[in-house]
């Protein structure tokens, strides 16, 4: 799998590991190109190809049209109802597109046609755990596992599935197998990381994220998860450093921004404090997203200042906050880490599928 992250935040419990026949690695965009002009003009001599129209189907999906793929997956499948390959590749560009359902769909029939298919299982499990069906998606995890003990990957989706239904000491031991068979994937230190975080154990989370910095550099979520570890220790001054390196490369990250207020809160810096949630509220706006975290940390900053000012402001806050009545998409640390509380962090369902 390729380690990617989600570019927003810290990384999501979890990015879901899905079959990776499509990915054509070593392709540069150039070649991929000429080769679908190539295939085009292959398939205006003869429409029904089907070999022709997999394989520009798979090129699509490596430039990230993953409508076009679907569209020449499912035209080799209507030539090919048993064409195992074009199913895998079209449930998984079904599940890029969102259509879960329907990728769903398809994996069932690929199962049907061979039922010992491992990468099948497994990416049929991440799609039910993007679905809500924790359970069935542990189930097809434990038969991928059965079936390929070496690979990596379905243990660490069984390890996301697992913190995901509140059960981080088990996530832990399905990351320690993914990282024992890929030790040099920063995905798998990252996640890990984020388990021992949940559990408490903030040594090793920092350890971890250190050692998936050091595989990706450039990774703002591990960097932030890290962060995080960090106001959870108390070790403001490197989590302050963290923060800032984040939003060096996002200026617009808001769970930065928001952390960033609680370490300079720590501080006694409650107008920067202020100032950082603020930013990070509004940034959410942006996105079209309703923000409980924001008015809730910005009022708990005010009311740490302790002034009368402040307290007048925090006033405002709660009221504007009960008139939001929405969920809290800033992460479940944040409001008990303004009050110097050591949170649980809680799992995310998935929003992608990471590609094999």
């Amino acid at each position: 799998m390729n380690g990617e992250h989600h570019e927003s935040g810290e990384g999501d419990w979890c990015d879901h590991s899905d079959s990776g026949f499509r990915t054509l690695d070593g392709l540069s965009r150039e070649e991929i190109l000429r080769a679908l002009a190539g295939l085009d003009e292959r398939l205006r001599a003869d429409s029904e190809d089907a070999y022709s129209l997999l394989a520009r189907g798979m090129l699509h999906s490596r430039l990230g049209d993953d409508r076009r793929a679907t569209e020449d997956f499912t035209r080799v499948i209507e030539l090919e109802p048993d064409n195992a390959e074009a199913l895998e590749n079209r449930a998984a560009a079904r599940s890029d597109l969102g259509e879960l359902l329907l990728a769903r769909e398809d994996y069932d029939a690929l199962i049907r046609l061979e039922p010992d298919n491992a990468v099948a299982l497994y990416s049929r499990g991440a799609c039910l755990a993007k679905l809500g069906d924790l359970d069935g998606a542990v189930g097809d995890l434990d038969q991928a596992i059965a079936l390929e003990p070496d690979d990596p990957i379905p243990y660490y989706n069984r390890g996301c599935t697992h913190a995901e239904m509140g059960d981080p000491r088990r996530a832990l031991e399905d990351f320690d197998r993914a990282i024992a068979l890929a030790p040099t994937n920063p995905t798998f230190h990252h996640y890990r990381g984020m388990a021992h975080r949940e559990l408490g154990e903030l040594d090793k989370a920092v350890s971890d994220f250190d050692t998936a910095l050091r595989l990706e550099p450039l990774s703002n979520p591990s960097r932030n998860a890290r962060a995080v570890a960090r106001v959870m220790q108390g070790e403001y001054d490197e989590a302050l450093a963290d923060f800032d390196a984040v939003l060096a490369l996002d200026l617009d990250n808001a769970d930065a921004l928001s952390g960033r207020g609680v370490a300079r809160s720590a501080f006694g810096n409650y107008e920067d404090g202020i100032s950082d949630f603020t930013s990070a509220t509004r940034r959410i706006g942006r996105r079209k997203r309703e923000s409980a975290k924001g008015p809730v940390c910005t009022s708990m900053t005010m009311a740490l200042g302790g002034s009368e000012v402040h307290g007048e402001k925090m006033n405002r806050e709660m009221r504007r906050w009960e008139n939001i009545k929405c969920g809290m998409v800033m992460g479940g640390w944040l409001g008990m880490a303004c009050l110097g509380r050591k949170p649980g962090l809680g799992w995310t369902r998935p929003v992608a599928a990471g590609r094999a």
